[in-house]
């Protein structure tokens, strides 16, 4: 559950929520500098929904009382548009949203997880099998191990310290984008479905199909992702062989950065 205190809120919710947020403060801003009304930069449902917003997702945030919801009368394309007040939870494609006074009173949401400056997440293979971190001093492999990975999306590269895993040398969106959120978050060990909602595909589905090409035609095959089973998420865990691949890599006469 989330806490209701304004000040850390923002910081709690998901990454969509918080990215959904981000694009109706930078409207809401287009709206002040143009001195127009802010219905006029009005987030349309499509575009919310491109953020992975849910339908429970669009309650929430008009429930909390942070965002607003009308519905458009006119023809997209028009300078002024023509809103009328509906259900405020009964959602189309004709909906609405705009950051309420509430809303545009929260503090600045952050552009990654959190504000809040915290040490570099434990990688899998540094648990106890009860999940506990471990507490004595780590051997070498470990140490190895403690290096996270890197998604280069300028490069379209994934990387593990000087070992390249996967290299993407034609679009693949799906998998990017997975990789992106892994990045921005940290490489915790699970993050949510980043992936946007489609009405002709089952995300449950499309979620499995793009962790099994992440698998897929690894360099070096150093990272395994999985879902996390309800196609709500998916974890990463580094593979067996990549303490012994990183020491490689390390070494003089060992492999290194192309």
């Amino acid at each position: 559950m989330f806490l209701r205190t304004q000040e850390t809120l923002p910081q709690q919710l998901p990454l969509r929520l918080r990215r959904a947020l981000r694009r109706l403060r930078e409207l809401q801003s287009y709206a002040s500098d143009t001195t127009q009304n802010a219905w006029d930069y009005a987030a349309s449902y499509r575009e919310l929904r491109g953020f992975g917003l849910t339908h429970n997702d669009f309650r929430f945030l008009v429930v909390s009382g942070w965002i607003e919801h009308q519905q458009q009368l006119t023809a997209a394309g028009r300078l002024h548009r023509s809103l009328e007040a509906v259900d405020p939870l009964c959602f189309s494609k004709q909906s609405r949203f705009v950051l309420s006074s509430r809303g545009a009173a929260l503090p600045t949401l952050p552009a990654t997880c959190s504000t809040i400056t915290k040490p570099p997440p434990i990688s899998p293979l540094q648990l106890s099998p009860d999940g506990g971190a471990r507490k004595q001093a780590r051997s070498p492999s470990q140490s190895v191990l403690a290096t996270r990975p890197s998604w280069r999306a300028l490069e379209r590269e994934l990387w593990v310290g000087d070992v390249i895993v996967k290299q993407f040398r034609w679009p693949a969106p799906n998998q990017e984008l997975v990789l992106a959120a892994f990045e921005e978050e940290g490489w915790p060990v699970r993050i949510d479905d980043p992936l946007s909602p489609h009405l002709d595909q089952d995300p449950k589905r499309r979620l499995n199909d793009t962790v099994r090409c992440l698998n897929r035609k690894q360099l070096h095959h150093l990272i395994h992702f999985r879902s996390d089973g309800t196609g709500e998420g998916l974890f990463w865990s580094f593979t067996k062989s990549t303490s012994s691949l990183l020491q490689a890599s390390a070494h003089p006469t060992g492999k290194g950065r192309r």
